[in-house]
């Protein structure tokens, strides 16, 4: 099978849904979860494909309808001086432990108390904040001191394939500014907001916010939480070795004790991810709680603990700068025997055209098996696999702004950026901006920034996209701005002067 780079493209914005008007709880890209660090980014990442009536936006009644800020959504980050990337301000001076990469970082250092990833991360999904506003008085400047910093995917920090992280002071989330201080309300983030619109209500199934891939904050539909379960549980050394970072693979017969001590030892309703760590690490054995130079202490492997979490069916909280568990109700998950590759399929299916090693990537491990059926497809001269054939389907949308790790962003990077200069740009081991997407194809990236009551959508190359691409662009930063901050927000989208 052949297919074009744009048919490929077209394909992949309508499985997505992408042109918006989708309901939240019929959205099939649910199914590969949203990156939700920090947190809300994930419900801003739903809105775009929801559109003007996703609820709680106040767009439905031209914006003098209920907005989020009457129902309990705040702006991202509000108040803080300087450009704030989609993963938050720019700002020099956070080097993560991450000596397993090429970045600054200090080996050895880390433990579960704090947000930050490990050696052993990929360069794709690791936190920082080097983007090209680093240093410049001119664009606002570094953050006031306690800001929340962030990474890539999808506004915020993602973990790589997770190794050891250490402690922030008092266990922030460095993963970026949290969008406002209650829930999500126009996402239902927990399901406690039934948002309505025009339409009658767009309905809206449960959604979860738990560690999940790559052990990142992903926001998740409840329903979907034994596929991630069993899919992502590592049955061989070699799975386990890549939640393990840079430390030598421990046993794998631990796993369901540290399960069962994350229920059997949670510290009553509500708990830190430092706090729950400390409740069960001197219950484990000695390989699975290496010393940590950072915390003085023994303790269990970051990656591990954010494993065990998802296995125990631990929820996060949906707001606030630290990791929040809530306690677990019910039983231990059941441990289910090794069944298809759903979440590969789902990956391939969604996606489109594939390698191998971008769904590995995006996993966070090698899978037990492929999914039945993939076949080969040539795209501009290049071999990839596909699980179905690439039908026709609409031009993508003229115009989006779309958060770093958006699913649409996912694949081989070629096929959405085929301009090496801006998939560099997009695409940063620490600090990843925004993609502008014009047409199904990443030409630029955005950051933002407050000012008073308007949300300022630095877009570089803004002054070259015209027409429709222009006024969905325009449209688009009028939704987020809604989501935001309902009617209280106006947007305003200017071209980002950064060098």
């Amino acid at each position: 099978m052949e297919a074009t780079r744009a048919e490929v493209l077209a394909h992949r914005a309508a499985a997505q849904d992408l042109h918006g008007g989708a309901a939240v709880a019929t959205l099939d890209v649910l199914a590969l979860g949203f990156v939700d660090s920090p947190p809300k980014t994930g419900g801003a990442g739903l809105a775009v494909r929801v559109g003007p009536y996703f609820p709680g936006s106040g767009m439905g009644a031209g914006r003098s309808g209920t907005g989020g800020h009457e129902l309990g959504l705040d702006r991202p980050n509000a108040g803080a001086p300087g450009l704030t990337g989609p993963d938050g301000p720019g700002s020099p001076g956070l080097d993560g432990p991450w000596s397993a990469m090429p970045e600054p970082g200090r080996s050895g250092l880390g433990g579960p108390g704090s947000d930050r990833p490990g050696p052993g991360g990929s360069a794709l999904d690791r936190p920082g904040l080097d983007g090209p506003i680093t240093g410049r008085p001119d664009l606002g400047g570094p953050p006031p001191s306690g800001a929340h910093f962030g990474g890539p995917e999808v506004g915020g920090r993602d973990f790589g394939v997770p190794g050891m992280g250490g402690p922030g002071p008092g266990e922030r989330d460095v993963s970026g500014p949290v969008f406002g201080g209650s829930d999500l309300a126009a996402a239902d983030l927990g399901g406690r907001v039934a948002g309505g619109s025009e339409r009658g209500g767009v309905g809206l199934e449960r959604l979860v916010r738990v560690l999940s891939l790559r052990g990142a904050p992903h926001l998740h539909r409840a329903a979907d939480l034994p596929v991630l379960r069993r899919e992502l549980r590592p049955r061989t050394a070699e799975q386990l070795a890549a939640w393990v970072g840079g430390f030598p693979v421990p046993e794998l017969e631990p796993l369901d004790l540290l399960v069962e001590l994350l229920h059997r030892e949670f510290p009553g309703e509500r708990a830190t991810k430092g706090e729950l760590s400390a409740a069960v690490s001197p219950l484990l054995p000695a390989d699975w709680t290496p010393w940590c130079e950072r915390c003085g202490v023994r303790h269990v492997m970051d990656g591990l603990f954010r494993l065990g979490t998802l296995l125990a069916g631990l929820e996060l909280e949906h707001v606030g700068a630290r990791l929040v568990f809530r306690a677990p109700s019910g039983g231990v998950p059941a441990v289910e025997a090794e069944g298809e590759s759903t979440l590969v399929r789902a990956y391939a299916r969604l996606v489109g055209a594939f390698a191998k090693a971008d769904a590995v990537k995006w996993l966070g491990m090698t899978p037990s098996g492929w999914p039945e059926g993939l076949r080969p497809v040539v795209v501009e001269g290049r071999k990839l696999l596909a699980v179905e054939d690439v039908v026709e389907a609409p031009p993508p949308p003229a115009g989006l702004l779309l958060f770093p790790r958006d699913p649409y962003l996912l694949g081989p990077r070629w096929l959405v950026a085929p301009d090496a200069a801006v998939a560099r740009r997009v695409w940063r081991a620490v600090g990843s901006p925004g993609a502008l997407v014009v047409r199904g194809e990443v030409v630029g990236d955005w950051r933002y920034a407050f000012s008073g009551r308007t949300v300022v959508f630095h877009v570089r190359g803004w002054r070259k996209v015209r027409g429709e691409a222009r006024k969905s662009v325009r449209e688009q930063a009028e939704l987020l701005a809604a989501v935001w901050g309902g009617s209280a927000l106006e947007p305003d989208v200017v071209e980002w002067a950064a060098s």
